[in-house]
């Protein structure tokens, strides 16, 4: 039997929540991507803090996917920080608690990211991924993103650029 879920806009109540999701998802998913001490280093508490901060002073569009009253997972899109195409918008986050990966969380949360870029009027949504986040990768890739050919580096590791034409 599923559960219901709800996506919702983020509220200052949920930052502890949205912070657990990000610790649990970034010890998972990035165990052979980052190293074990970084990892390691992460708090609930400290991202709960960022997650306050965010929620009330970034400009940007968060949601989260609530089931049982427990945030397990959310999407934060907006206005592409590192572009100069003001018709580009960006999927800053998007993560899922681990024990709900490959249910359709994410597909829901990306479908709600890609809608809430799309009706703020971008053209373009794009997003960055570790370039070893093999699985992440393939997740964007059957959703329709395509990989540009933009690179940075992030906590000292390679990432790469996807994007979806909106219109």
């Amino acid at each position: 039997m599923t559960l219901p879920l709800e996506l919702r806009s983020a509220t200052l109540a949920d930052a502890l929540g949205m912070a657990q999701v990000k610790v649990d998802g970034w010890r998972a998913a990035y165990a052979e991507i980052l190293p074990r001490a970084f990892l390691d280093s992460l708090s609930v508490e400290g991202e709960r803090a960022q997650w306050e901060s965010g929620l009330s002073q970034y400009p940007a569009t968060f949601r989260v996917a609530v089931q049982q009253q427990r945030v397990i997972g959310y999407v934060v899109s907006g206005a592409a920080v590192e572009s100069s195409d003001p018709g580009e918008g960006e999927l800053f986050a998007l993560y899922v608690s681990p024990e709900h990966w490959g249910g359709g969380v994410g597909r829901r949360l990306m479908d709600q990211g890609v809608a809430d870029l799309r009706s703020a009027g971008f053209t373009t949504a794009v997003i960055w991924v570790f370039e070893e986040n093999q699985r992440t990768r393939a997740f964007y890739e059957r959703y329709g993103f395509a990989l540009k050919p933009e690179r940075r580096t992030e906590l000292g590791v390679p990432v790469v650029k996807y994007a979806l034409k909106l219109r």
